[in-house]
């Protein structure tokens, strides 16, 4: 019996659904990143949606030094604390985007940490980019176009599973070919 071209579809989209389940699976079970300051800045970003009125951006000299409560305490803002480890001037970007999604922004603060800026895009350091994406919500455009950026077409099946806790310390990133 003949397969229509219909069933040969059917069949390559369940195989596709099939796959994408077994890699999110092994994800979840594979992957510690219960204390990943990056998921939990990114869900807090989320849940804060529509009263964020002061951004910080930057990498780990701004979220390790600046406290919204603080800031919000002598300004009087609802301010947000978006810097992470290794976050490059595309990465700032990328959160400022993210942030302005759902946020009427009224001030953003960039820290520019002078080492931080030798690099100044993260498809020369993929681990930059990956503490982000990782944790951004699948439906956010932002996400893809960060990912797009920092590797083209192939850094995109990272989109299936998380890499910032999965890449090598040395050697080249797979997705791109760049340094790890």
């Amino acid at each position: 019996m003949k397969r229509t071209i219909l069933q040969k579809a059917a069949a390559a989209a369940l195989f596709v659904l099939l796959t994408a389940a077994l890699l999110a699976a092994a994800d979840f079970l594979l992957v510690d990143d219960v204390h990943s300051y990056s998921r939990v800045m990114l869900q807090e970003l989320y849940a804060d949606a529509g009263n964020i009125d002061t951004l910080f951006l930057g990498s780990s000299h701004c979220y390790r030094s600046v406290d919204p409560a603080a800031v919000d305490a002598a300004l009087g803002t609802h301010s947000f604390n978006a810097g992470s480890s290794q976050q490059l001037p595309d990465g700032s970007y990328y959160m400022l985007r993210e942030a302005a999604a759902e946020n009427d922004l009224k001030t953003v603060y960039l820290e520019m940490f002078y080492t931080g800026y030798n690099e100044s895009r993260s498809a020369n350091v993929p681990m930059a980019c990956y503490l982000l994406t990782d944790y951004m919500s699948a439906a956010s455009p932002n996400r893809y176009e960060y990912l797009w950026e920092m590797g083209g077409l192939r850094a995109l099946p990272t989109c299936c599973c998380r890499r910032g806790t999965a890449l090598p310390r040395q050697g080249r990133c797979p997705p791109c070919g760049g340094p790890s």
